[in-house]
């Protein structure tokens, strides 16, 4: 209902093909989004083609959740989407692994500006419509009930400081190192972590270097803004994608050195509940359960109207637009054939 709540689940797809460009938006597409693309290139496609056609490269960008491109020539799937945790992102990659077999897979750090950034370079030309970075907003984080989202260390050279970041690091990338001395309270001890953190940033404050990795997406700076961040002069920076494991190699090569332990991604949990979601997804997907809800309140709202003798009209726009997916059975069963030759996998190397 979280969706309902904002009043869509916003989503932009680009499709390539036979060297034509095409642009579609879904309202309440991006929820959705991660079990839409599941089965593989042709339902996907399916899927993509029955939204709304787009003329623009973006519809109110702030709200933005979700946005796939699928460029068919070169066999390349890049997409961004609500996934909840780090073990239900891998868990969906590795499905898609098989399912876009033969495909280039990757995941869309930068949202929208860095699918429009990768159709660009793909010989797509996106003129004025190019969309500025989301902007990073002011109010802090909040801490998850297993610990802050995001582990942050910072090496003076004399000690290394590990704790958490009560902030996902666009932040103090886009805000300078002088966020965390105006604002301490975004700092927080950690002794040991209940739940894997979601990003992490890294500031060697001696080289005038850092790092940063995250398991979900970036907004307010783009892939082209590394190595040199406006608000850090002088420093030299690396975007990691999702690999931790360079934030604690980054730590033990370090003087002093020292250890970073994070809890390991639970593959097995994260593909049961993608499973689960998945089987879900085929009876009512999210986007019409959530259009159902609102058509119910709204509905609420004019009779109550009506009752009062007042006259209301009922404006259908696209926030009642979606088209669900339609797999045919032999989709789906290569779909759950996917996650069960994965779930093999998994047991296999515990």
């Amino acid at each position: 209902m979280d969706s309902f709540a904002r009043m869509g689940s916003r989503a932009h797809f680009l499709v390539h093909e036979a060297g034509r460009w095409e642009r579609y938006y879904a309202h309440w597409g991006a929820e959705g989004l991660a079990l839409d693309l599941l089965p593989g290139p042709r339902p996907a496609l399916r899927f993509v083609r029955g939204q709304e056609q787009s003329n623009d490269w973006w519809h109110d960008p702030a709200w933005l959740e979700g946005c796939a491109l699928i460029d068919v020539d070169r066999r390349v799937l890049s997409f961004d989407a609500p996934c909840g945790d780090p073990s239900y992102r891998a868990a969906l990659l590795a499905v898609l692994a098989e399912t876009w077999a033969g495909w280039h897979v990757e995941w869309a750090y930068f949202r929208l500006a860095g699918l429009v950034a990768l159709a660009g370079r793909a010989g797509m030309d996106p003129g004025d419509a190019r969309p500025e970075p989301v902007p990073v907003h002011e109010a802090g984080g909040r801490d998850r009930q297993d610990g802050p989202s995001t582990v942050l260390s910072m090496a003076d050279g004399a000690s290394v400081w590990i704790g958490g970041l009560v902030e996902s690091p666009e932040r103090v990338l886009c805000r300078g190192g002088s966020l965390l001395v105006r604002d301490p309270a975004l700092l927080r001890p950690v002794e040991v972590w209940k739940g894997r953190p979601t990003h992490g940033l890294h500031l060697d404050l001696v080289r005038r270097t850092g790092g940063v990795w995250t398991s979900s997406s970036m907004c307010g700076i783009t892939e082209d803004t590394f190595p040199d961040l406006p608000s850090w002069p002088g420093w030299k920076w690396q975007f990691w994608g999702d690999d931790a494991g360079r934030h604690a190699a980054c730590l033990a090569e370090s003087e002093p050195a020292a250890e970073l332990v994070l809890p390991a991604l639970d593959h097995l949990s994260g593909l049961r509940r993608l499973a689960a979601d998945f089987a879900e997804h085929q009876q009512r997907d999210s986007a019409t359960r959530s259009i159902g809800a609102l058509l119910t309140v709204i509905e609420a709202i004019r009779g109550g109207v009506v009752e009062e003798g007042g006259k209301a009209d009922v404006v259908v726009d696209n926030a009642m637009a979606h088209r669900p997916g339609d797999l045919t059975e032999a989709e789906r069963a290569h779909a759950c054939a996917a996650m069960d030759l994965v779930e093999s996998r998994l047991r296999g190397n515990g």
